[in-house]
């Protein structure tokens, strides 16, 4: 089982909480669906001169990217449409690019006109989907996704996002359900592993969660991303079954290597103090507050472990006198 985090660049992680903690944030998932075979209409023709100045355009556009000029890229690639605009390879290129670099809008614009030219490939609808599900726009994600899954009713990415917006509607089980399918289609899909771990420890049932997450520990397919998630979600399960040390262990180390929230920070600081760990306890809500200034319980507890840590500076009067900010409520003075 890993703890540790090599360097790797296989990485696909899911947005959400847990799991990329902002239900939105955009996720590197809808990078990695691969190019698709796309069939332009029949009808239409392009003179073979457009065709040819089109694919060399699209050869310089990857150079380009290999080299890291991104932005150089992308006007090749929009140069390389102009020229022949039925080049669907190239315009789902672009439209990848688009969505890396956070040009969702002009992304979405590319992918429809795609989803017109090949309206048979679920592939197009499930990309155009997760488009929208970075954008918020929830009727039109299902739309897309809805469309897709009637092709392609097992696709790996279209269940994860069903899943998704089952979290998102708070139907835990429909997502857990949806999760599970995933893994009876694709058994080694680390993404959905995980969210079905941290929904199995959110119904506290860490028990059915760890194994799950020990999984992907085990797995040499996982990248540093889920490795952290892996290592947070398997601590998580160790607090629920009472193992608080070794969880909070994990916890802390995972810390450096996901996507962490407010509410992450807060609950790791919690844990520690739980634990007598004072000072990582301060350095973790300290974390909370530089992404959170006015949450109350992280101002309270950050309070409470100043006093702790420091008691020689507290006169008999100051120690006698109501505080500002208790203890926390969550606090238990194992230690």
């Amino acid at each position: 089982m890993r703890t540790g985090y090599p360097n790797s660049s296989r990485c696909d992680p899911i947005a959400g909480s847990r799991y990329r903690s902002d239900l939105w944030q955009p996720v590197a998932s809808i990078l990695l669906l691969g190019l698709i075979g796309c069939v332009a209409p029949r009808q239409a023709t392009v003179s073979s001169a457009k065709v040819l100045a089109a694919r060399e355009l699209a050869e310089q556009a990857l150079d380009a990217e290999e080299r890291g000029d991104v932005a150089g890229a992308e006007s090749l690639l929009e140069d390389a449409i102009r020229s022949n605009p039925l080049d669907c390879e190239t315009r789902l290129h672009l439209s990848e690019l688009l969505l890396k670099h956070g040009d969702l809008q002009t992304a979405t614009q590319h992918l429809e006109q795609l989803a017109a030219q090949n309206p048979d490939d679920p592939r197009i609808y499930f990309r155009l989907a997760q488009t929208e599900y970075l954008l918020r726009h929830t009727d039109r994600t299902q739309n897309w996704l809805s469309r897709g899954l009637e092709l392609d009713p097992d696709n790996e990415e279209g269940l994860l996002l069903s899943g998704r917006l089952a979290e998102g509607r708070g139907s835990r089980d429909v997502a857990v359900e949806t999760y599970m399918h995933v893994l009876d289609v694709a058994p080694e899909s680390s993404r959905a592993r995980l969210r079905l771990a941290a929904l199995l420890n959110e119904a506290q049932q860490p028990e059915r969660a760890a194994p799950h997450a020990r999984r992907v520990l085990d797995s040499d397919s996982a990248c540093p991303l889920e490795i952290a998630e892996a290592n947070w979600i398997l601590g998580e399960s160790y607090v629920l079954l009472g193992r608080e040390a070794e969880g909070v262990e994990l916890m802390a180390r995972a810390a450096s290597g996901r996507s962490m929230s407010a509410d992450s920070w807060h609950e790791l600081a919690l844990l520690q103090t739980r634990l007598g760990q004072w000072q990582p306890a301060d350095a973790s809500v300290s974390r909370a507050l530089a992404l959170n200034p006015d949450r109350e319980e992280s101002l309270t507890l950050r309070a409470f472990l100043a006093r702790r840590m420091a008691p020689e500076t507290r006169t008999v009067a100051a120690s006698l006198a109501p505080s500002d900010h208790p203890a926390p409520a969550a606090y238990r003075p194992d230690h």
